[in-house]
């Protein structure tokens, strides 16, 4: 067994590396998960919590290096299993919200391409997994920036953009998944209908847009009218 001067002097240590930034955001559970171990013992308390700070901030930030995953740890003690989940609640929120980040700015990049519709396509069809697991998509969308798009760029990759929505919405339990996504969807919706005076080809697809998006509206609206 470890005295309490050593494991002082080991917290101390992964306090000083912490702040030096010397580990990469896969560790940051398993420090958790220590941390929580030696807490739990009543030792080191304030200074693990402010620990847990730093590494809160080295997200923030985004500091820190590498993809977060929290490890399969065996927690036998209620009390440890209480500390653990106390330590590292915020960093799974802050992990979440730095990998939002992450793929809004790559979808901003998309959106600003002069391929912008092949390359959504592209992204929808490599990441329909994700989207399905995490039940959101449409919150990535710039609605702003795609009718911007619509009328100031090429028809082919206005085809293209309806085909990335055909390839997220045409899942057959849709409402299951994605009911969230009906605000952005409406919104996106009104703002293809105010578009005028422009090619008729032009005119066509966007009305095509459209009839998706309503069709994907009335299914999630049925889903919302069960659930109440």
């Amino acid at each position: 067994m470890i005295s309490e001067e050593e494991l002082e002097k080991i917290v101390d240590e992964i306090i000083d590396n912490i702040s030096e930034n010397k580990y990469v955001l896969n560790q940051y559970s398993q420090i958790a998960y220590y941390f929580a171990c030696i807490s739990d013992m009543e030792i080191c308390e304030d200074k693990i919590k402010n620990a847990i700070k730093i590494l809160e901030e080295n997200i923030k930030t985004d500091r820190v290096q590498g993809a977060f995953e929290e490890n399969s740890i065996n927690l036998t003690s209620k009390s440890v299993i209480y500390k653990y989940n106390n330590f590292i609640k915020d960093i799974r929120i802050l992990v979440n919200n730095k990998e939002k980040r992450k793929e809004k700015n790559k979808i901003t990049k998309i959106l600003n391409s002069n391929n912008w519709g092949i390359e959504l396509k592209k992204y929808c069809e490599k990441n329909i997994g994700r989207f399905i697991e995490e039940k959101k998509y449409a919150y990535l969308l710039d609605v702003k920036v795609i009718i911007n798009n619509i009328k100031n760029k090429d028809i082919e990759q206005i085809y293209e953009f309806y085909y990335s929505l055909q390839k997220v919405y045409s899942i057959s339990n849709v409402e299951d998944y994605f009911i969230e996504d009906k605000t952005i969807l409406t919104n996106l919706k009104k703002e293809l209908s105010k578009v005028h005076n422009v090619d008729k080809v032009k005119k066509h697809i966007i009305n095509n847009i459209i009839f998706l998006l309503e069709d994907v509206i009335d299914i999630l609206n049925t889903k919302n009218i069960k659930n109440n």
